[in-house]
């Protein structure tokens, strides 16, 4: 089967009637004449995307230049088939607009098909769903690790037994050897988060490599606490040193000597307190004992008022009239607290009396309702039976009346108020005057009862000075408050550096403590590192990602080699994995005379046909029923160009169709070229005469 025509619909801003294929076909002509929208509608056509730009209805999209957009491919078998990708568009509720892309596949002649389901599965069948685009001017100026991914990116490692049991199997078998090390919790926790990276939309090379990525990050993480940990222990160990060490026994000692020169300091503080009460007492009475002998020579029976000795009976008289000046002064304070006290009730009344009276807002909302309502009640809603002018008049006579009762009463407020202002500015001077009779009076009648008791006075002044000697007596004070002080404070001394040694040992305890567990720490993150490390290993390019590139790679080259060898034994092509030095490096080139020649180093024509073999015995190993090759070769000159069509006259004699779009090859090669059809193109995509 191969195509014999193509048809499009606004690809790139062209649509082609029909284009004829030969099987062998070149499209010549400079940028933006239509050579690549030929090779990428065909590649549309065959697999319903562009690899170039991504697999997905919306990514092939973009080549449309309307919002439909059509590929129509024949076949010399008489099957026609072809997609239509179409943009839809939705306008929502709130004005916002949504695009959904989709794409429909159309058969003819049509074998019973229901559905685009269908219409697939027979296209798979008939047509296969592989066809390689391949971009001869960029491959050549590759580099070994971009050459690596393009080759990787067609090839399937499904194919060879890698799918996700068996690489989590193989995972998880490296990981269960570090199981006695790791601890179970944690190693369940690498697991589930190696298990989240798995993405059941990318291939199994893409998950791989995604795995390997993420054991980096964790292993990389894990290095991080282990590095901490370490620098940890290695402080702490620092810190150990520089506090100095002390022994178990030398703690309990200092504890012991601690709680016996506690002991001793609460004795002295106990010794302080007694003696501190004995001086204070000590004082008290010395002061007591003044006072009793100064009072034992004023015991004299005389009363002495204002300076002026006076007798008793004298004193008496006086002290009669005093009391009853007091009793006055008293009764006109009460008089005036009694007298605030109710005018501030009865002006607490009238404000009562307003609030219930004062109904003027009331009126005047019910005023203005009757003057809005048209002559309906706005009450119930009704007519009313009274007039409602008649009604307004009786309110404002009603308002008219309250305003002034409201207003007599507010007069009587204010001048309660402002006799209560009056007495409140009156009872302070009053009382004043009051408490001095008082105080007065009390020493005048103190003086009094002094003076009549003179002879019990003394004999009791006598009695108790003689008790107050002899309690000074018997305070004996043994230290002086500053030795007492001293050894109060040297005894604090010793016990705050008891506490700073107990305190400096706890400390080295706790380090030591701390230096167990960050050694602890450091030896479990270093297993864990250790267990990463390996799983990287298994997963990296020296593990699983080396072995799938092996089992998918070594069968390519087997492929092109059997191509090669069909022509000529002097080629053969060869893939490594390594280099000089065993790391892992991936190149590719020729095997010549027992060494490898890599691509780099080849002519440019050995590179053309390394190139050609390669494209060829891609699409070979995959074997579709319908085996397409589209090239890129727009910077290719004239003579490799020949040489391009040579190699792939030679090797490409298994494909259906080879599609090569150039701007170059225009002088020396005609219409027809070594079986080649060449259709040369303007600007605009139409077809130029070539001969």
């Amino acid at each position: 089967m191969k195509l014999t025509s193509i048809k499009t619909e606004n690809v790139k801003g062209r649509s082609i009637d029909s284009q004829p294929l030969t099987g062998r076909d070149i499209f010549l002509g400079p940028n933006g004449s239509g050579k690549s929208t030929r090779l990428e509608a065909v590649m549309a056509g065959i697999l319903g995307y562009v690899p170039r730009l991504g697999k997905t209805v919306g990514d092939t999209f973009k080549l449309a230049s309307d919002k439909k957009m059509g590929v129509r491919l024949d076949t010399d078998t008489g099957l026609s088939f072809g997609r239509d990708f179409e943009e839809v568009r939705t306008r929502h509720k709130d004005g916002s607009v949504s695009f959904k892309f989709q794409q429909k596949i159309t058969i003819a002649p049509n074998n019973g098909e229901k559905n685009d389901t269908e219409r697939a599965a027979r296209l798979d069948k008939e047509v296969g769903n592989f066809s390689v685009m391949f971009d001869l001017d960029s491959f050549m100026n590759q580099t070994d690790t971009e050459q690596k991914s393009f080759i990787f990116g067609l090839v399937d490692p499904e194919q060879h037994g890698w799918d996700r049991d068996r690489i989590n199997y193989d995972m998880l078998q490296v990981m269960s050897k570090h199981s006695g090390n790791v601890e179970e919790k944690q190693m369940d926790e690498f697991k589930r988060d190696l298990g989240r990276v798995w993405n059941a939309n990318i291939p199994v090379q893409d998950n791989v490599a995604a795995l390997y990525e993420r054991a980096k990050e964790i292993r990389s993480g894990i290095n991080e606490i282990k590095r901490k940990k370490s620098a940890a222990k290695e402080e702490l160990l620092l810190t150990k040193q520089r506090i100095g060490q002390q022994s178990a026994a030398d703690l309990s000692q200092l504890r012991i000597r601690l709680a016996a020169q506690e002991k001793l300091a609460a004795e002295l503080g106990a010794k302080k307190s007694a003696e501190h009460v004995m001086r204070v007492q000590m004082l008290a009475n010395r002061q007591r004992e003044a006072k009793l002998v100064k009072d034992l020579a004023n015991a004299s029976g005389e009363v002495i008022v204002d300076g002026i000795p006076m007798t008793v009976k004298d004193a008496g008289v006086r002290l009669d009239v005093m009391q009853k000046s007091l009793a006055e002064a008293t009764r006109q304070v009460n008089a005036i607290r009694d007298g605030i006290e109710k005018d501030k009730n009865a002006a607490h009344a009238i404000a009562l009396e307003i609030s219930k009276v004062d109904r003027r807002r009331e009126l005047q909302t019910l005023g203005q309702s009757l003057t809005n309502s048209q002559g309906v009640c706005p009450t119930c809603g009704s007519k009313p039976s009274v007039d409602p002018k008649i009604k307004i008049d009786q309110l404002k006579k009603e308002y008219a009346d309250i305003a002034t009762k409201v207003k007599e009463l507010q007069k009587s407020k204010e001048a309660l108020e402002a006799s209560i202002e009056t007495l409140s500015k009156t009872l302070p001077i009053s009382t004043e005057a009051m408490n001095k009779f008082d105080v007065s009076t009390r020493a005048l009648a103190k003086s009094i009862i002094t003076a009549e008791a003179s002879a019990q006075v003394k004999a009791n002044i006598n009695s108790e000075l003689a008790s107050v000697r002899a309690t000074i007596s018997g305070l004996a004070v043994t230290t002086s408050e500053e030795e007492i002080n001293a050894q109060v404070n040297a005894v604090t001394e010793e016990v705050g550096k008891l506490k700073t040694s107990i305190k400096v040992q706890e400390e080295m305890n706790t380090i030591l403590t701390k230096f167990d567990d960050a050694k602890i720490g450091a030896m479990q993150a270093e297993k864990e590192f250790e267990m990463l490390e390996d799983v990287c290993l298994k997963l990296g390019p020296r593990g699983m990602q080396g072995m799938i590139l092996r089992d998918a790679i070594l069968p390519l080259q087997e492929k092109v080699n059997s191509i090669l060898t069909s022509i000529s034994g002097a080629y053969q092509l060869q893939f490594t994995f390594e280099d000089k030095n065993e790391k892992e490096s991936f190149q590719m080139g020729w095997r010549r005379d027992g060494q490898m020649v890599p691509f780099s180093s080849l002519s440019g024509g050995e590179k053309i046909l390394f190139s050609s073999a390669l494209a060829i015995g891609l699409v070979l190993l995959k074997n579709p029923p319908l085996k397409v090759l589209c090239i890129e070769a727009a910077e290719i000159d004239e003579e490799n160009f020949k040489k391009l069509l040579d190699s792939l006259s030679l090797l490409g004699q298994a494909m259906d169709n080879i599609l090569i779009a150039t701007c170059h090859g225009w002088r020396g090669i005609t219409s027809q070229y070594n079986g080649w059809n060449v259709v040369g193109l303007y600007n605009q995509g139409a077809v130029a005469n070539v001969a």
